[in-house]
């Protein structure tokens, strides 16, 4: 997003969505710059000069339709059809200027959804999209994708909708919202599917059993990054990317001695320092010493390079060859850290230095040819490697010299680069076979004989697993992961229903003292608030359905009793009566349902909320019926369907007072994000 201007579009009054889509593509073809000026706009294969950390190469984007989506690597893609392809040009322009993602692909990978279902309507003009346009671009995704793609494609089709519908971009009212779940939000927690998304997100018994003795084990300096790398990673919750961008100087102490990390979390979280439990303290240092020492010279010819920007950096043991104006092989292959002289020819010739012959053994090349070419391999961005922060490469803790984890040749003398996820995924048995891991190093493998695989994502979900598990609160939880929103802790709970119960029974004690469907309660018994408070259970009353655990200790019922869409609602398996409402409950929503479907038809103003409403309270029945009727489900399991669909009344209550605000002035000023600053005709800013 260097380079480029944005100019707020604002849409002109008394006229057909048509003209205003059209003045959208005059906008984003003649003023805007995002991409660069020089941008090829009438091709249909766009560069957008976006590079990912630890990529060379620019990501690229092809206004193909849905079905060709996969070939445009090759020449069998087919363009959007006119005038659709040149409303999702100006759109992802526009859009990408306004809110800047490193994906914008995202984008056009919704439109090129949405264009699908305007084609089935026989049009590819943008401005006849109705909601039941996008509810069938969303079904497409659906069908297409895993949840979650869907999930994320319908969170774009969203955004889209959104914009379409403010900027009178369609003919009618749209007011349309991602009807597609969240997988992560809505997981059940029984059956066989909860099992197997367990397996793929947790790391198994075996790599967790392995790591900790290869941490001890490790002597060559890879296999010393990575462990470290790892070790922290299994004390604190993080993200890969926190931790590749972590300060040399991390570490923090309390006042008490204590041991912390300065972390920047990635996803909005404020900084933060992520303290180490007491216990795991001298590993945690320990960890964070060996990056330090096997990381020291990647930093040291970063800062070579930071201060001698034309000049190649060579170790003290080679600083005599800075005089010479011609290199030898074996010159050469010192410098670029090789085993063997042939090697170091092969690269000169693939570059396209010139070679010298004085005689027929001897092969000479000019020391400044090489020291240009070797400039060539800074990393992208140099000397930055965190925008966000602004942190240098010397003072990032991984980096390291360039080709330190290659197996086919030594480390560079006069390059580095930094650590990126590909080498903690390949280390850690990403490649599966082909991959040389830590794992199959030092004999470590699974109990069946298959190589040990982790993903590095998985240590979070472990960890915040292992806090649920304990009991920690959600606020605690999401603190500690570096969540804006303790509701994102959902997605990494993978406590089970059994485990849930049997946490339960420790709390309240022996069998037949239990209430619920955990036991029995004997007839006649009765405790005191105090002893309800003492067992841990906040659930004071039953539903229709089953039990509320709310707390209304803290605040009163948000959701006024609609329990269905609430995700403190616990269901019992087997429970004859709870069962049974819920069939009729469902008799009753699908009946609704039609009657919505019927009023959306007739055309009846905000019944297609209704129609979205019903859709989401059939949706969390039939799921929860599904669950009562599964065989493999024992009886007596906990049953909680997480991720309320609707909000709540009094988030409902803060949209209709924000609604009622008068609206702010329309911004007509021109935002210049890096480029010139327009000048108005009396030459004044």
């Amino acid at each position: 997003m260097s380079n480029c201007n944005v100019i707020q579009f604002t849409p002109l009054a008394g006229v057909t969505a048509r003209k205003n889509v059209e003045a959208l593509i005059k906008l984003a073809r003649e003023q805007l710059t995002v991409f660069g000026a020089d941008l090829d706009y009438a091709s249909d294969k766009w560069d957008t000069r976006i590079i990912l950390k630890g990529r060379r190469n620019s990501k690229r984007m092809t206004f193909c339709v849905l079905e060709t989506a996969s070939e445009t690597q090759g020449s069998g893609w087919v363009s959007l059809p006119e005038p659709f392809n040149e409303f999702a040009k100006a759109l992802v322009r526009y859009l990408q200027g306004m809110n800047p993602v490193t994906a914008p692909g995202e984008r056009l990978a919704a439109l090129r959804f949405l264009e699908a279902a305007l084609r089935e309507q026989n049009t590819s003009f943008p401005w006849k999209a109705t909601a039941a346009t996008f509810n069938r671009a969303a079904q497409l995704a659906r069908e297409q994708g895993s949840p979650a793609q869907a999930y994320k494609i319908g969170l774009k089709l969203e955004e889209l909708a959104s914009f379409m519908d403010q900027n009178k971009l369609v003919s009618g009212s749209l007011a349309w919202a991602n009807p597609i779940p969240d997988p992560g939000k809505t997981m059940n927690k029984v059956g066989e599917e909860f099992d197997r998304n367990r397996k793929e997100k947790l790391p198994t018994e075996a790599a967790l059993d392995a790591l900790p003795k290869i941490f001890r084990l490790a002597t060559d300096q890879p296999d010393l990054i990575i462990s470290s790398l790892v070790a922290i990673l299994m004390m604190t919750p993080d993200r890969v990317g926190e931790l590749l961008h972590l300060p040399a100087l991390c570490v923090h102490r309390g006042l008490k001695g204590e041991l912390g990390l300065r972390w920047l979390p990635e996803k909005g979280g404020a900084p933060m320092i992520k303290w180490v439990i007491p216990l795991l303290a001298d590993i945690a240092e320990q960890a964070v010493d060996r990056l330090l020492t096997a990381t020291a010279e990647g930093r040291r010819i970063a800062k070579w390079y930071e201060d001698n920007p034309d000049r190649l950096y060579l170790p003290p043991c080679l600083d005599d060859l800075r005089g010479k104006e011609y290199l030898d092989s074996e010159d050469i292959r010192r410098i670029l850290g090789m085993s063997d002289r042939r090697p170091a020819l092969l690269w000169a010739k693939k570059r396209g230095l010139r070679i010298e012959r004085p005689s027929y053994h001897e092969s000479l090349i000019r020391f400044s040819d090489v020291e240009k070419e070797v400039l060539k391999g800074l990393p992208p961005g140099f000397p930055v490697l965190n925008r966000r922060t602004g942190m240098r490469f010397s003072q990032a803790l991984c980096v390291v010299n360039a080709g330190t984890f290659s197996s086919n040749e030594a480390p560079s003398s006069c390059m580095f680069e930094a650590i990126v996820d590909h080498h903690i995924h390949q280390a850690l048995g990403g490649l599966g076979e082909r991959g040389n891991s830590i794992f199959a190093k030092h004999g470590f493998r699974e109990p069946d004989g298959s190589p040990i695989r982790v993903r590095s994502h998985a240590f979070r979900h472990h960890l915040n697993t292992l806090a649920q598990r304990g009991g920690l609160s959600q606020i605690d939880i999401a603190k500690w992961s570096g969540r804006k929103s303790e509701h994102q802790n959902a997605a990494y709970d993978h406590v089970s229903s059994e485990e849930t119960m049997e946490m339960a029974r420790e709390r309240l004690g022996p069998v037949g003292k239990v209430p619920g469907a955990i036991a029995k309660i004997p007839k006649g018994t009765l405790i005191t608030r105090t002893e309800l408070a003492k067992l841990g259970i906040k659930a004071g009353h039953t539903t229709d359905f089953g039990y509320c655990v709310h707390d209304f200790a803290m605040m009163p019922c948000q959701r006024f009793r609609d329990c269905l869409s609430c995700d403190e609602q616990i269901c019992v398996k087997g429970d004859e009566e709870q069962t049974a409402n819920l069939r009729q409950r469902l008799v009753e929503a699908e009946e609704m349902l039609k009657h919505a479907e019927q009023a959306v038809r007739d055309g009846l103003s905000g019944a297609d909320e209704w129609e979205v409403a019903h859709e989401e309270t059939v949706s969390r029945l039939r799921d929860l019926i599904a669950i009562h009727d599964d065989p493999s489900v024992p009886i007596g399991s906990l049953i909680r369907l997480s991720g309320a669909p609707r909000p709540t009344l009094l988030a409902q209550a803060i949209s209709d007072r924000s609604a009622q605000l008068p609206a702010p002035a329309p911004a007509l000023a021109v935002r210049s994000l890096v480029g010139s600053v327009k000048r108005n005709s009396n030459g004044q800013g």
